[in-house]
């Protein structure tokens, strides 16, 4: 009989470990093989990438300098620059003053169309004149300027010329004076601007790093992008020199060694203009973080064999269990239960959590009777405080009407008006409760539009129609009606000289109370409604002059919740239509 063999028992804590490190070490061993594919991958894009911007940033200037030599081109065959070159001794002051006017606008045009541009002048010998983009006015004939353009451009070898430490494109008329010996009759100088050259190779760097350099003639200063050490501007320039004769492909990736530390460089040549873009950037910005992954992989690794052993121990002896116990008990407590749990036996940091998780479950209990109290109060305490910032706005126009019907000494008149005045304020005054009866509602607006009525007769009608008998007892906030009527007088049908209507009507549909108020009074667009509707959520009420209309949204809400409420519309007489929603039932109504 075969003897079967047996393995001694492993603990729970090697099992810890050994499950821990079964799980990362397939991880660890597929991760450093990944990342060796990727590292090869990564430089070959990264040198894909500088040989791709160099091209592309290649291309921007080569599209830059030649719509350059094009308005250029088309500048030299300009009308009145021919006219003032050949016949300026035969025209007279003002032809002359109109054809240089005409030049300058044409000079200004030329440099404002690209950023390189420093200045554009034009120097014409017969007219013993130089016209330039940064001069107001004609300045005297540039002879050196003039005769330095025309010995140093060489057009079928590189439109730049460098004169005097500026960098020119130069164009001459006729060019074949530079054969003849003959002067040309005009020179167009349009200078770069190096500081502008300058800042655009300063975008060309890859993020931030190394630089570029714009070489247009192997004689002539380079511009670099970066204010470039001497040290430094030194050694680049040497191995630019070096490679001056060289016969190599337009777009060439090569090392380059400046102060004991290697570059990348990646040249570009123009064959339309002849001159070479390089870019530079230190090797260890582009493989060091490939280097500092390698050794963090190793590192990490490491680490993460001496954080299983520990992990694995400490889950074991103090987390595993007690936390256990924990999770059970917080599953309670999202379950609706608050019961305490027993504390644990040794003072540690389990006897700690559940000594605070007991505290923290009759602290619960106190605080939700207390928000649930809180937030009765405070509702109650706003639908108070909006109520009270509903006031009259024509107290001082009765007192006037009042003080005129007096001087007529039209007494039934003002027995009529003081009651109907009484009776409003009363309503105003007389009680402290938040809420009326809907008829005693709708009587306080009515008696408003009989005060109304005084001021307005011979301009606004009403139509106020009888509320239905069924709706008189139903409660609702005091002053929903009388504010809505108020902001129809006050915006729309005060400024009617004749023909004003306001109509007062009231309906039931599913199960609410329609009271609609509308009037005839100025058309409304879609945006002017619009900003009605956002009145009802301004943030800030009291700081416009649409206040009681806010108010009345709000209280309704806070009464009767989300299906009360005020809404605008446009009213089939013209103007604004305002529908008071009061439900019957109170579904919905916001939490106290």
């Amino acid at each position: 009989m075969r003897a079967k063999l047996k393995f001694p028992s492993l603990s729970l804590y090697y099992r810890l470990v050994l499950t821990f490190l079964l799980v990362l070490l397939p991880l660890y061993g597929l991760t450093l093989i990944m990342s060796e594919i990727n590292s090869n991958v990564v430089q070959d894009e990264v040198t894909k990438s500088m040989t791709s911007r160099v091209q592309l940033y290649l291309d921007l200037l080569e599209e830059d300098f030649d719509r350059i030599l094009k308005f250029q081109q088309e500048f030299v065959n300009n009308e009145d620059l021919i006219k003032l070159s050949t016949a300026a001794n035969i025209m007279s002051d003002f032809e002359k003053s109109q054809a240089i006017l005409r030049l300058q606008s044409r000079l200004y045009l030329i440099k404002d169309s690209s950023q390189f541009i420093e200045n554009v002048s034009v120097s014409i010998p017969l007219l013993d004149r130089t016209i330039s983009s940064n001069a107001k006015y004609v300045e005297p004939f540039d002879t050196e300027e003039y005769e330095g353009l025309v010995t140093q451009s060489n057009r079928y070898v590189s439109p730049f010329v460098y004169w005097r430490d500026r960098l020119y494109i130069s164009n001459f008329y006729p060019l074949s004076a530079s054969l003849t010996q003959q002067p040309p009759i005009f020179v167009v100088g349009i200078q770069l601007s190096k500081d502008e050259i300058r800042q655009a190779l300063q975008k060309f760097t890859i993020d931030g790093k190394g630089g570029a350099v714009l070489i247009y003639d192997q004689e002539a200063d380079l511009i670099f992008a970066n204010h470039e050490t001497d040290f430094r501007e030194t050694e680049i320039n040497a191995f630019l020199q070096g490679r001056a004769d060289e016969h190599k492909p337009n777009l060439t990736l090569e090392s380059m060694v400046v102060g004991n530390e290697p570059y990348f460089v990646v040249f570009d040549r123009s064959s339309q203009f002849g001159f070479m873009l390089m870019m530079y950037v230190q090797e260890k910005h582009i493989l060091g973080p490939l280097r500092t992954f390698r050794i963090g992989y190793w590192l990490l690794s490491g680490v993460s064999v001496i954080i299983v052993v520990i992990f694995s121990y400490q889950i074991f002896r103090m987390i595993h269990q007690p936390l256990t116990s924990l999770v059970h008990s917080f599953r309670r407590v999202e379950d609706g239960n608050f019961g305490m749990i027993k504390p644990h036996q040794f003072k540690h940091e389990f006897r700690y959590l559940s000594d605070h998780f007991n505290s923290m479950v009759m602290r619960l209990n106190v605080l939700i009777h207390e928000v649930y109290e809180q937030r009765y109060r405070a509702s109650l305490s706003e639908l108070r405080h909006l109520q009270s910032q509903i006031n009259p706005h024509f107290l001082y126009n009765s007192f006037f009407l009042l003080y005129r019907m007096a001087k007529m000494q039209d007494f039934d008149v003002i027995t009529r008006f003081t009651k109907y005045l009484g009776e409003y304020y009363q309503f105003l005054t007389h009680s402290n409760t938040s809420s009326v009866t809907l008829q005693a509602e709708v009587n306080h607006a009515r008696t408003y539009t009989e005060i109304q009525h005084f001021r307005f007769h011979d301009r606004i009608t009403v139509e106020f129609a009888e509320l239905p008998p069924t709706f008189n007892a139903v409660q609702v906030p005091r002053l929903i009606v009388q504010p809505i009527i108020e902001n129809a007088y006050v915006h729309s049908l005060e400024r009617k000289e004749e023909n004003g209507l306001l109509r007062v009507s009231f309906a039931e549909e599913d199960r609410c109370i329609i009271i609609t108020v509308e009037d005839n009074g100025e058309e409304l667009s879609a945006g002017k409604l619009a900003d009605m509707d956002a009145l009802l959520h301004i943030i800030d009420p009291d700081e416009t002059e649409s206040a009681g209309i806010y108010n009345v949204h709000r209280r309704l809400q806070i009464e009767f919740g989300i299906k009360g409420e005020l809404r605008f519309t446009v009213s089939s007489l013209g103007g604004l239509r305002a529908d008071i929603v009061i439900p019957l039932t109170q579904e919905g109504k916001e939490a106290d």
